[in-house]
């Protein structure tokens, strides 16, 4: 009886993923390769830090990973572009010119526990509501006796 030897497996010869200058399409649009209906636009990291950059005058890139995954986040709980122009809008009017307009940058704009006040902070569009619980207008302190005045 002779020693049956395993047979290994056949050579196989690696692909090359390198670019083909043949394989190449011209002319492609969004449309193109968005063409399904079930196939989602890409998420605007470019515009959205673009717009950041314009408010802020920074210099900060989209192509940044940290950035794209909190944008990204955002995209997957329903944010939309107009979303986030409107929390960096919100928060440029109110940190310009204090100690918090450091704090404008993706990290903390985009973070999950504050990103829907910041869209949702300072918006003119909605109607003012009473400061006093909906009870009426302003008290008249003219009204009220100096003795019962807590100043």
């Amino acid at each position: 009886m002779g020693v049956v030897k395993p047979t290994s497996p056949p050579l196989v010869k690696p692909t090359s993923h390198k670019y083909n200058s043949n394989n190449r399409t011209t002319n492609r649009t969004v449309e193109d390769t968005y063409s399904s209906a079930d196939a989602e636009p890409p998420i605007p990291y470019k515009e959205i830090i673009d717009y950041l950059n314009k408010k802020t005058n920074q210099h900060l890139r989209y192509q940044t990973k940290a950035y794209q995954k909190l944008i990204r986040q955002r995209f997957e709980e329903g944010a939309t572009l107009e979303d986030f122009k409107k929390a960096i809008d919100n928060q440029a009017y109110a940190w310009q010119g204090t100690k918090f307009w450091k704090y404008m940058r993706p990290s903390t704009l985009f973070r999950a526990s504050k990103f829907d006040s910041y869209v949702n902070a300072n918006d003119l569009n909605q109607a003012k509501q009473p400061s006093n619980g909906g009870y009426g207008g302003e008290p008249n302190i003219s009204d009220i006796p100096d003795d019962d005045l807590p100043f």
